[in-house]
């Protein structure tokens, strides 16, 4: 009887230990994939402005990066991969595709996780700056105008009559458990011209986003 025991005490042993490699591994795969993710869009978003396009960050990525987004005052600085699907979120911020194709409507759309590249949303202020750097190297700045809750269920999200507009969506709340709510959270901001900014921001604006 003592031998079952001690044996089946070795056996629970044994599975305990695996389970908490199991465990201890799960917990570190997530910060490492982020911080390799990261690297790779470096990459890819360097090779961009060297005049690639469409420059894949891993092999079999359906997305590349389109643009950099910073938010100085709050020490933000994210890649924006092409497109807002599932794939593309889980890794940056995603541009929306029909709002981009629509040029006229004067509106650029990008979404993201509200507890992750979108966090820092509930921060925001009005009147702070948002820069977005394209392929090309040409950086746009919008100043934040508005930001609202918005109904999914009732309302898309539109662009002002007039003007050229950027709008940051995430879901909403932020604390929220659940993620497939109706509720958005939508940060509008205008675009303004270089001489429009302020001139305590304007100093070393350029240097920021290199």
């Amino acid at each position: 009887m003592r031998f079952l025991s001690d044996r089946l005490l070795r056996w629970l042993g044994a599975i305990f230990l695996i389970l908490a490699i199991y465990f201890l591994a799960s917990a570190f795969y997530i910060p490492v994939k982020a911080v390799i993710a990261q690297s790779l869009l470096e990459s890819a978003w360097h090779k961009t402005l060297a005049g690639n396009s469409q420059v894949r960050p891993w092999p079999w990525a359906r997305t590349w990066p389109i643009a950099r987004l910073k938010v100085p005052e709050l020490g933000i600085d994210q890649i924006v991969l092409e497109g807002d699907q599932g794939n593309s979120l889980a890794f940056a911020l995603g541009r929306n595709v029909k709002t981009f194709y629509d040029k006229s409507a004067g509106l650029t759309m990008i979404s993201a996780h509200r507890d992750t590249h979108f966090r820092f949303l509930k921060n925001i202020r009005l009147g702070q700056y948002i820069h977005v750097q394209d392929e090309t190297g040409e950086v746009k700045r919008y100043q934040v105008e508005d930001m609202q809750i918005v109904d999914s269920r009732q309302k898309g999200i539109r662009a002002p009559v007039k003007g050229h507009w950027l709008t940051l969506v995430t879901c909403y709340p932020f604390d929220a458990l659940s993620s497939n709510g109706p509720l958005r959270y939508v940060v509008f901001a205008e675009a303004v011209k270089p001489d429009q900014v302020r001139p305590e921001l304007a100093t070393g604006l350029t240097a920021s986003l290199i």
